[in-house]
C-alpha cells in the first residue's frame, strides 16, 4: 500500500486481493522491458520469501485484465438487473418478512403472558378457599413463575431484534441517491474515482492456488459526502450508531 510502491503504476486492487492458500494479501509489481512494462498482482509469499516456511506457489494475475474484469463485475453488480437492484429488492423482502414474522411471535408471547397470569391467580383463589394444599399450591406456583420468566426473557429477545430491524431498515431513496453518487465516479473513469467505487462495494477478491478467483461485494448502508467520509444511511434519522450491516453477495470468475 505504500506511495513508494506505485510510482511506476496505480494498483487498483491494491489492499483487496487476497491469497486462499497462504492468507497473504496479492501486492503490485511492475518489470521494466525495453519498451514494454509488465505488471501483475503477486502473492506476497510469491514474492518473497517469508520468515518461516516456503514460497507461496500461488498464481499471479495479469494486472490490466484484473482489473477490467472485476470493475466490470462491480458496473453490472450496480447497472445489471441481476445486481444491486434486484438484491436490495430482495433484502427489503426479507426484513419485511422477519418483522412480520417476529410481530407473530410477540403477539403469541403476550397471549401466554396473560394466561400465565390468569393461572397464578386461580392458583391463589383455590389455595385462599383450601381447594388444595400448600404442597401443591407451591409447586403450582413454582411452574407458572418458571414460565413466566421464560415468557419474559423471549419477550425482551424479540422485541430488541424488532428495534433493530427498524433502526437499521432501509431508506430507499437514500440508496438511490447512493448508486446515482457511484455511478458519476464511474462515469469519471479516473483511477481514484474507480478506486472510490470499489471500495464503496466492499471489493473482496479471493484467489485460489491455481488462479480461480472470487469476488465478494456488498450492498452499502453508507452514503459517501462530498468530502469522501461515509454516513450511516437509516430510516430514523434520530439513530447514529455505526453498524457493520451491508449485504453480500458473490461473483464468481477464473482467472487466466
Amino acid at each position: 500500500l505504500a506511495l513508494k510502491n506505485t510510482k511506476l503504476r496505480y494498483y487498483l486492487l491494491k489492499g483487496m486481493i487476497r491469497c486462499a492458500a497462504c492468507g497473504k494479501a496479492y501486492v503490485g509489481v511492475t518489470f521494466k522491458r525495453p519498451g514494454k512494462e509488465y505488471s501483475y498482482y503477486v502473492c506476497g509469499a510469491h514474492w518473497k520469501r517469508p520468515l518461516r516456511g516456503e514460497l507461496c506457489q500461488s498464481h499471479s494475475l495479469g494486472a490490466e485484465a484484473m482489473e477490467t474484469a472485476v470493475f466490470g463485475m462491480v458496473v453490472d453488480f450496480l447497472d445489471g438487473p441481476e445486481g444491486f437492484e434486484e438484491e436490495m429488492q430482495r433484502r427489503r423482502g426479507i426484513s419485511a418478512e422477519s418483522e412480520a414474522s417476529l410481530i407473530r411471535e410477540l403477539e403469541s408471547l403476550n397471549r401466554q403472558a396473560r394466561e400465565e397470569q390468569e393461572a397464578e391467580a386461580r392458583a391463589f383463589r383455590l389455595a385462599s378457599r383450601g381447594t388444595v394444599s400448600e404442597e401443591v399450591f407451591n409447586q403450582e406456583i413454582g411452574l407458572i413463575r418458571t414460565k413466566q420468566r421464560w415468557i419474559a426473557e423471549q419477550q425482551e429477545r424479540v422485541e430488541h431484534q424488532l428495534e433493530d430491524i427498524q433502526r437499521y431498515s432501509f431508506d430507499p431513496q437514500s440508496i438511490e441517491t447512493l448508486r446515482q453518487r457511484l455511478e458519476a465516479r464511474l462515469a469519471a473513469a479516473t483511477p481514484e474515482d474507480r478506486r472510490f467505487v470499489l471500495e464503496a462495494v466492499g471489493a473482496n477478491i479471493i484467489v485460489q492456488a491455481d488462479g480461480a478467483w472470487e469476488l465478494e461485494l456488498q450492498v452499502p448502508r453508507e452514503v459517501p459526502t462530498p468530502e469522501s467520509d461515509l454516513q450511516i444511511v437509516n430510516s430514523r434519522p434520530e439513530s447514529t450508531s455505526p453498524v457493520n450491516t451491508g449485504w453480500r453477495c458473490w461473483w464468481h470468475s477464473v482467472g487466466p
